[in-house]
């Protein structure tokens, strides 16, 4: 995937590019409107009718809308699915595809992409599309409760507990010797299960937040998944852990500070990296 944009929001011009991508840096820097802006794109064009979303929109109308865009805003996204090149350019609040015009904030998809995308942040799990089954494959409730409906994900998926990796059926999490609802598991093992789903069902995966409730074995263990899937991953973190171990598995780290994004070739030339890594250090 790479995205341009410039003149949205606070970016000012910034580009990424990679199939697996780290967005790291301050608070306000921009980190969220360059996901929420792909995931508008992406939604414009998906041609699936599953939708597990809350309302009808899978990205946050209060972080991309109509009031971010000026005369001179514009970005292009460009990717490949099935086999095709896509060039999607944004002017203003136009998109265009194909040499045909689109209004970005229509009421409807245009159906043009068979795409599936995850979007996931520290409280709430969405989706449009699969790649897996032909319906929606997993229920996720508001506060990370999963129901998997499709066996061919439920095979895939597990929760980690302290006793090693459980088995998911349905609403049932293996957890030691027993089976219990997926409701009781805890909030970091709940939200590990929603991102693992997403990384084995979505074309494109983005994650906020990305150590939210997660233990260090759990960024591990999602990262080194993440770096193996066929797909497009997108993580958003505060984390210097993440930011220190996701290049060694082939993820490329922006720093999105000032209104640009940054390719960072070693985590310690950043100053915010360095600041966390000296809090860190015990006396």
């Amino acid at each position: 995937m790479y995205l341009s944009v410039k003149n949205i929001k606070q970016i000012k011009e910034a580009e990424i590019e990679g199939d697996k991508i780290v967005l790291y840096g301050p608070n306000g820097g921009g980190k969220s409107t360059l996901i929420h802006l792909a995931l508008l794109v992406l939604d414009r064009i998906s041609s699936s009718d599953i939708r597990h979303t809350a309302g009808t929109l899978i990205y946050y109308d209060h972080v991309i809308n109509k009031r971010a865009f000026r005369e001179d805003s514009s970005a292009l996204l460009r990717f490949q699915t099935a086999g095709r090149d896509y060039n999607i350019e944004v002017r203003g609040t136009k998109m265009m595809v194909d040499n045909a015009e689109y209004e970005l904030f229509a009421d409807r998809s245009e159906k043009i992409a068979d795409v599936s995308l995850w979007h996931i942040d520290e409280g709430r799990a969405q989706y449009v599309g699969t790649r897996l089954c032909d319906f929606a494959p997993i229920h996720i409730e508001e506060n990370f409760a999963a129901s998997v409906k499709c066996p061919q994900l439920a095979e895939k998926l597990y929760v980690p507990h302290e006793g090693g990796f459980g088995r998911v059926y349905y609403d049932m999490a293996q957890s030691g010797g027993s089976w219990i609802s997926t409701r009781e598991l805890s909030y970091g093992q709940r939200r590990f299960l929603a991102i693992l789903a997403a990384l084995h069902s979505g074309d494109f995966v983005f994650v906020e937040n990305f150590e939210a409730g997660l233990h260090v074995d759990f960024m591990v263990e999602l990262l080194e998944v993440a770096a193996r899937t066929e797909n497009t991953v997108v993580l958003e973190t505060h984390s210097a852990f993440v930011v220190r171990r996701a290049p060694e598995l082939g993820f490329r780290v922006y720093k999105v500070e000032g209104g640009t994004a940054k390719f960072v070739h070693d985590p310690k030339d950043v100053e915010l990296f360095r600041r966390e890594i000296q809090y860190l250090r015990l006396t």
